[in-house]
């Protein structure tokens, strides 16, 4: 083959070898752009050889699947059209890559493939946004021009050099030794300083394994990938796992919380608001520099906000599930459908009315359905909104305006006077990475600082935080004039959970780098509530314990959160994403990957409830 190669080399022309690279051209485009999103979200230290080391084989591998597959069908199927296929589909699941990547932090993934419609799509337009679809654009009509280009025979010896170094490279798995000696020599720390720093260094290199990955084989491995509910456990004792809930001071299992002595509240309405952190809110982060939600931000509403209160799963369908569940493991849920113990469900049984009033299409990733089973009886969205002219100036992007949809309170409270009702509040205003400017519609908002122009892209999305913290200032003042705001109505502010580290937090100092950030939860009611601990350590699995705490109610033996009113709570938060969970107590800081074996893990992924 060599001697061929030599040949082949010796009569081509310089023509005839560009025409041979030439498809390159756009995978090369392509795959610069990927790692400069890359390298924008995670400031890599460009000075790394370890770095370098999995950039270099990256590529060598990505430019194999790429240049090899659309060269193999060529010669199979000796159809240009076939190789122009394979390929754009190639550069398309990359830039999806890339696009995912700036504005989530993560690769594609299957739950995004259910998630793809225009509302999924219309909010993140941007300029960066724009930018990658010009690029695939742009790399569709080079690759089509090169293919067109294609010669026969002679591109295979090349082609098979190539193929040769990738393997090499793949099987003496340079980067991972690399990896594994530059991890070993810092293992032997002398202090809690180097033991931090070989922490910080073990994530640095998660990160690059990550990021390694080929585009297409991880799209074709997420989408081949089945899911298996049935790995999830059912049980309806915590028997079996007392060792374990005892080592990690967990709170399932039957407890017994002091009576609150509290009259029942009739009317409860969770304002569930989108991607809301705490660390948006100026009297929470002194970085912002000026007030951008005074009624929050108010010492009457800072006094009740709990301010150590953290997410513990993300988007807003996981947070949500989690939240009402007070199980840290969606899939668990999701997938088994084990909706039983859920708060609606339980509050419904209770003789509550279940309503979830939304922004949003109910059809968006088949939320119509899980809302259903999660226990709401009726669900109020976009669609609804849709039906009645007098809305049209108020549906665009993701749906309605904020404004609207409290406002369809007011006449959902007054149908239900008498009744005993729980209503979930979802708007979309704020949803990342800019939110949405309202004043055109509504000309009362106040004034935002022109001095936080200074701060640059979060300028926007802090103007969306303000108007939202306005509307819920206004809603709450048309319920008290209403006579819907009595000792027996309990509101709740909080968040589906925190705004992600995108491309526009990234800027904003004071801002978390991770996802699992601290969200706002603060109780207003005339009713006298018993006085709170609001710097305790906790997260959104002490969420439905809470409410039933309130209302008197038995907590469920499989909930894995505290009454946040109970002098016992257990100070921890547990977080879970991209597979890895995070767990945190006064003492220590874990992650633990989801695919361990450990009596923890099969824990996590057990479901423990009581109803039938």
């Amino acid at each position: 083959m060599v001697s061929r190669l030599k040949r082949w080399l010796k009569k081509s022309s310089h023509i005839d070898i560009i025409n041979v690279m030439m498809p390159l051209i756009p995978f090369l485009i392509v795959e610069i752009l990927f790692l400069s999103v890359v390298q924008y979200k995670h400031e890599f230290h460009l000075n790394a050889p370890v770095l370098w080391e999995a950039l270099f084989e990256k590529i060598l591998f990505d430019a194999v699947v790429f240049w090899g597959g659309t060269m193999a069908l060529f010669f199979v199927t000796r159809s240009r059209i076939v190789a122009f296929l394979y390929a754009s589909f190639y550069l398309l699941v990359t830039l999806t890559d890339s696009a995912i990547y700036l504005f989530g932090n993560t690769l594609l993934q299957r739950h995004h493939l259910n998630l793809i419609s225009w509302y999924s799509i219309g909010g993140f337009l941007s300029f960066g946004l724009v930018a990658i679809i010009a690029v695939l654009f742009l790399s569709f009509f080079l690759t089509w021009k090169t293919v067109k280009k294609m010669a026969s025979e002679p591109l295979i010896y090349p082609l098979l050099v190539l193929i040769s170094l990738a393997l090499i490279v793949q099987l003496t798995q340079v980067n991972e030794l690399m990896i594994k000696r530059s991890e070993r020599h810092s293992k032997h720390f002398k202090d809690e300083s180097d033991k931090h720093q070989h922490y910080l260094l073990r994530c640095h290199n998660d990160q690059i394994r990550y990021v390694r990955q080929n585009s297409l084989v991880h799209f074709i491995q997420e989408v081949a990938q089945k899911e298996r509910p049935e790995k999830y456990k059912v049980m309806r004792t915590t028997k079996p796992f007392e060792k374990t809930i005892k080592k990690w001071n967990l709170a399932l299992g039957t407890r017994e919380y002091a009576p609150l002595n509290l009259k029942k509240f009739k009317r409860i309405i969770l304002f569930a608001n989108e991607s809301l952190s705490l660390d948006l809110l100026a009297g929470h982060n002194p970085h912002i520099g000026a007030e951008n939600a005074a009624f929050l931000d108010a010492p009457q509403q800072k006094s009740r906000t709990f301010d150590n209160y953290h997410t513990t799963s993300a988007p807003t369908l996981h947070g949500l599930t989690v939240a009402l569940n007070s199980h840290p493991n969606y899939h668990a849920i999701l997938n088994g459908k084990h909706f039983a113990d859920s708060l609606p469900n339980i509050l419904q049984k209770q003789g509550f009315t279940t309503v979830f009033l939304r922004g949003a299409s109910k059809f968006y990733a088949k939320e119509n359905i899980i809302f259903k089973n999660l226990g709401y009886q009726k669900i109020i969205a976009r669609e609804f909104f849709e039906k009645q002219k007098i809305y049209d100036d108020f549906i665009f992007e993701w749906g309605v305006s904020d404004r609207i949809v409290f406002n369809q309170l007011i006449p959902l409270l007054k149908e239900h006077k008498d009744d005993s009702i729980f209503v979930t509040v979802l708007g979309i205003n704020t949803h990342p990475p800019n939110g949405r400017y309202e004043s055109e519609r509504f000309s009362d908002y106040p004034p935002f600082p022109e001095k936080l122009k200074k701060l640059g892209k979060p300028y926007y999305f802090l103007r969306a935080i303000q108007q939202l913290d306005y509307d819920l200032q206004r809603i709450l003042e048309r319920m008290e004039a209403e006579g819907l705001y009595d000792e027996e109505t309990l509101v709740i502010i909080t968040a589906d959970h925190a705004c992600p580290y995108n491309s526009v937090t990234r800027h904003l100092k004071g801002f978390p780098k991770h996802n699992i950030g601290r969200i706002p939860l603060l109780f207003l009611t005339p009713a006298k509530l018993p006085p709170i601990r609001r710097h305790i350590l906790s997260s959104q699995l002490d969420f439905a314990p809470t409410i039933l705490h309130l209302l008197g109610e038995k907590i469920p033996q499989g909930y894995w959160g505290d009454s946040l009113f109970s002098q016992r709570k257990r100070e921890q938060k547990i977080g879970f994403e991209r597979k890895i969970i995070f767990y945190t107590d006064n003492k220590t800081e874990k992650r633990l990957h989801h695919r361990g074996k450990s009596d923890f893990m099969k824990l996590f992924d057990t479901v423990i409830y009581d109803s039938k």
